[in-house]
């Protein structure tokens, strides 16, 4: 008979508590103040570039990226996840606004968002690349008119997003398709997702097993007999992007639903996000984290690549 690995189970995690109590212990009282600010202003930094997406909205042409973080993590997110790091996230993220942020006036904006959809345990940021922000919604604009039921300007709607105090999500008044087209997931996913969704709260399993009465009765699309065959096609054909990356790799693709009978569209993208992965390891590789990261952010011209950094900020930082 095999040994029992539950000993072993419970000393690996002795042994990661022990290791994480002393990591905070060290950062809380070696470090001076600045240096621990600057520690977490990095902190929240990398784990939105390689964690959250952020990396291919700032180097790429992503139109906007969102990160999502617990404000009390427990044990099961922070032992098991990836995307919620251990350190305290409200306070990186007031070293950022009063440090940082205060100082975008370019391509790129990060802001706090309020989703009212979600409860007050999560912490929810975005990064927006504006040049692709109005190019998206410009070349979409039919779409974004017809769905939001009412004429859009895409500098209207961009500036709604950046100084208005409410979500992306209110802003688009959770349309699933167009959220999913300015995150950069393609028109005619972005469709089949909210057209899965809306079918779903009708023929998926926990639907049919619940009392609750649907909010509607959605109609079969054109070419199906009816809406629960719909459904049944979008159950067998629905996958998951993938760029197919190195486990290993400190960056993640973007993830969202695709359909298996992959177009020209999904095709483009893959194509697209490739390259910009494979910029952002070459980028990252060649030297320091914080100043590549800043530089980029301080740009004011889209259309190049040039270093133009507000150097005061530098300074603060690299004197710490």
């Amino acid at each position: 008979m095999k040994k029992s690995l539950y000993p072993l189970q419970i000393k690996a995690l002795l042994l990661w508590f022990s290791l994480a109590g002393l990591a905070f212990c060290f950062f809380q009282k070696k470090l001076p103040v600045l240096k621990k600010e600057n520690f977490l202003m990095e902190a929240l930094l990398q784990s939105m570039i390689f964690e959250q997406g952020f990396g291919y909205t700032l180097f790429g042409n992503k139109p906007v990226s969102l990160a999502e973080y617990f404000l009390n993590p427990s044990f099961n997110t922070i032992f098991f996840s990836k995307k919620n790091s251990f350190f305290p996230i409200v306070e990186a993220w007031s070293l950022l606004e009063k440090n940082v942020l205060c100082h975008l006036q370019g391509n790129y904006i990060l802001l706090k968002q309020v989703d009212r959809t979600k409860n007050s345990s999560t912490f929810q940021v975005i990064i927006i690349n504006k040049f692709s922000f109005l190019q998206t919604v410009t070349k979409y604009l039919d779409l974004f008119c017809k769905l939001l039921e009412k004429k859009i300007d895409p500098k209207e709607l961009l500036d709604e997003v950046i100084l208005n105090q409410r979500s992306l999500w209110d802003i688009l008044k959770g349309n699933r398709a167009l959220y999913g087209i300015i995150l950069g997931y393609g028109e005619k996913n972005s469709l089949a997702f909210k057209r899965r969704w809306e079918l779903g709260q009708v023929f998926s399993c926990n639907c049919q097993n619940s009392l609750i009465t649907p909010p509607f009765y959605p109609k079969p699309s054109r070419g199906f007999s009816s809406s629960e065959e719909e459904y049944r096609y979008f159950e067998e054909q629905q996958g998951f992007f993938d760029i197919q990356t190195s486990s290993l790799s400190p960056l993640n693709p973007p993830c969202f639903m695709i359909m298996k009978d992959i177009d020209i569209e999904t095709k483009l993208l893959a194509k697209k996000y490739k390259e910009t992965f494979k910029q952002l390891i070459e980028i990252y590789a060649e030297g320091d984290f914080w100043s590549i990261t800043l530089d980029h952010l301080m740009q004011k011209d889209a259309s190049t690549l040039n270093k133009t950094s507000n150097s005061c900020i530098l300074v603060k930082y690299e004197n710490n």
